[in-house]
């Protein structure tokens, strides 16, 4: 067992590396001249969509590793286990996505405003899906959801990722214990390839990508 030591040791470590690249990101952000942005910022900093800030990015790795161990180091086990286990935020991704929710908030008002009420966002809605009524309350964009929208290529990529990779991973387990996909190497022996087998035999992702172009407006 570690001692008590050891572990407060790995902790402030831990501790160490949060802060020195929380620092770094900031710093990357301020470069800009934009200064730092904040979640709830109804416009998108420069950097935002900048594939080239690898400073920043490596920032943001860093960071998200020592988060990530320092939550699992200090939680129940089973706290972190069963996070891990209930991803709702890929299907709450993936009906934004396909329903187009960002691209209909962005929508301007009549007279000029910014924001959409909640009940003429779901009438504008009621062609595609048949959603509750929910709570009351003008909705916006931020720069969180501003990637979502339809001409955004992030939000083509969230699509595929939360949709059908996504069910690929699921079969897995599946894909695992079955003989010809376990021990394959082959990229049309992928556990994605044992989702669609009924479908498209002997097919690969990428065989599969392009028999579904028009579906991701690729």
């Amino acid at each position: 067992m570690t001692s008590n030591a050891s572990a407060r040791t790995q902790i402030e470590a831990l501790l160490s590396l949060i802060s020195s690249s929380t620092q770094a990101a900031m710093s990357e952000y301020e470069k800009t001249g934009h200064g730092i942005p904040t979640p709830n910022s109804l416009e998108s900093h420069p950097l935002d969509n900048e594939a080239g800030a690898l400073a920043l990015r490596r920032a943001i790795q860093t960071l998200e590793a020592a988060c990530e161990q320092l939550c699992s180091t200090l939680a129940q086990p089973m706290h972190t286990l069963l996070n891990r286990s209930m991803p709702y935020e890929v299907p709450c991704l993936k009906l934004v996505v396909e329903e187009g929710i960002a691209d209909i908030i962005e929508a301007t008002a009549p007279d000029g405003a910014k924001g959409m009420h909640i009940d003429d966002v779901v009438t504008k809605m009621k062609n595609k899906a048949d959603l509750e009524k929910l709570n009351q309350g003008v909705y916006a964009n931020n720069r969180m959801s501003l990637p979502l929208l339809s001409s955004n290529p992030i939000s083509s990529t969230i699509l595929i990722y939360s949709g059908d990779i996504l069910q690929g991973a699921s079969m897995l387990p599946e894909a695992l214990v079955h003989p010809k996909y376990a021990s394959s190497m082959a990229v049309n022996r992928s556990s994605f390839s044992y989702l669609i087998r009924n479908e498209m035999e002997n097919a690969s992702y990428f065989d599969w990508i392009q028999s579904n172009v028009v579906r991701f407006r690729i």
